[in-house]
């Protein structure tokens, strides 16, 4: 998952677009291009983290034109943005 890392810095996060039990989706960019911004809730949580290393390896390994495509992944230690997940 190392080579998927982004910098927190490169992105530029826009509103709420949508919400589920697991997360928050924004709108935003990321190095100038349009992307979507999942921020997980209660990353604290050994599940919360189990789920996003299995979405990450199934992100990673997909490649079908009705499935979004990964563009980054960014961990960090800021309160309350702990872990983005970045598709396009």
């Amino acid at each position: 998952m190392d080579c998927w890392k982004i910098d927190y810095a490169q992105l530029q996060i826009g509103d709420k677009i949508g919400a589920g039990s697991y997360g928050r989706v924004h709108k935003g960019t990321f190095l100038g291009s349009p992307v979507a911004i999942k921020k997980l809730l209660n990353v604290e949580r050994e599940e919360m983290r189990s789920y996003f290393e299995r979405e990450i390896s199934v992100l990673i390994g997909a490649s079908h034109p009705n499935i979004i495509r990964l563009q980054g992944v960014c961990i960090t230690d800021k309160v309350g943005m702990n872990l983005y997940l970045c598709e396009f």
